[in-house]
């Protein structure tokens, strides 16, 4: 007779929850999971020092948008030479050096990423299957991969200034009736007007379909919004803290209804009718506008997901949980 072995359980085994399990999933990037190609290139600074010591100065110098806390400056030219980890920036024109050695004013400098600490990222692929990965050309205006964020997390860091990635433009992200928009995200510093996710021009409601974006409202909130023919709607939240972690899920069911959830709690809603939303050309953007325009976003990224119908309650507690697991962000 069979022996019964103890503690064997009958039927399915459950399968932890991903997003790659949810239908509609059209595109899904994961600062941790996504493949990525990573570029340590050099580049030449666009300033030259004006000051010696730890603390570098410079004039005509866009320290924000050149250099990450990393990387590793050296002189272009002159002597002695400039060698250093830039430990610190304070501005535009204004970082601080690991090394306190005697810098000649008047020097120009390269910039070099390190890998391993402060890559730029060249592409972000997509784990949706679709092929929907998103890229930036040119080094100086690539996110960097910075190690140990929320939960240990990687994230990417985008710059405020140049900083973007822009989603091959597949029929997929084409969405024009019930969807749901997600991002986990940190603002270093709050700006003007600010993309997380925008499909559009960034500019124009008629050159738009939808986004997620902090709006420039005062006080700063963050905006859903949708766009039909001339006609933005937004579904407004609460004002971000520049410094915290946050995720962001936008739903809009077949209706028109939007709503908005912040750390899991909804905090905000509105309609837009129901129509058909734009369908631009201009492809998705992450901390930019799909077509390419930036717009100032200073932020850390963990990750977006996109898909092609309304969450259910049950799969929006799923998501929210899922990385609430891997950042500790609260949910409510």
């Amino acid at each position: 007779m069979p022996t019964r072995l103890a503690g064997r359980r009958s039927g399915l085994l459950m399968t932890p929850f991903s997003p790659r399990r949810l239908p509609g999933l059209v595109g899904w990037w994961d600062s941790a999971l996504s493949p990525k190609t990573l570029r340590t290139t050099s580049h030449v600074g666009s300033g030259t020092v004006t000051q010696s010591g730890t603390t570098l100065t410079g004039t005509l110098s866009a320290f924000l948008s050149e250099v990450v806390v990393g990387d590793v400056i050296t002189a272009d030219a002159g002597s002695p030479l400039i060698s250093g980890t830039v430990t610190a920036i304070a501005s535009n024109t204004s970082l601080t050096l690991s090394t306190s050695a005697t810098q000649a004013v008047g020097q120009t400098y390269t910039v070099a990423p390190v890998a391993g600490t402060s890559d730029r990222v060249s592409q972000w692929d997509d784990l949706s299957g679709f092929g929907g990965h998103v890229s930036k050309a040119g080094v100086t205006a690539q996110p960097a991969l910075v190690p140990g964020g929320a939960g240990g997390m990687p994230y990417l860091l985008f710059d405020g200034v140049n900083d973007g990635l822009q989603a091959t433009d597949g029929d997929q992200l084409k969405i024009t009736g019930a969807l749901t928009l997600f991002a986990v995200y940190r603002f270093v510093a709050l700006a003007n007007f600010a993309a997380i996710l925008n499909k559009g021009d960034g500019t124009t409601a008629a050159g738009s379909a939808y986004e997620i974006v902090l709006d420039n409202s005062v006080p700063q909130v963050i905006n859903a919004d949708t766009f039909i023919g001339a006609v933005k709607t937004s579904a407004a939240g609460a004002s971000p803290t520049a410094g915290t972690d946050y995720m962001a899920m936008m739903t809009r069911t077949a209706a028109g209804a939007i709503t908005l959830y912040v750390n899991g709690a909804s905090v905000g809603t509105a309609s837009d009718g129901g129509a058909a939303l734009n369908n631009p050309t201009n492809p998705v953007g992450f901390g930019q506008a799909g077509d390419g325009t930036p717009l100032e976003a200073n932020l850390r990224l963990y990750a977006v997901a996109i898909v092609n119908r309304l969450l259910s309650d049950r799969e929006r507690w799923q998501t929210e949980r899922y990385y609430s697991r891997r950042t500790g962000i609260a949910v409510s």
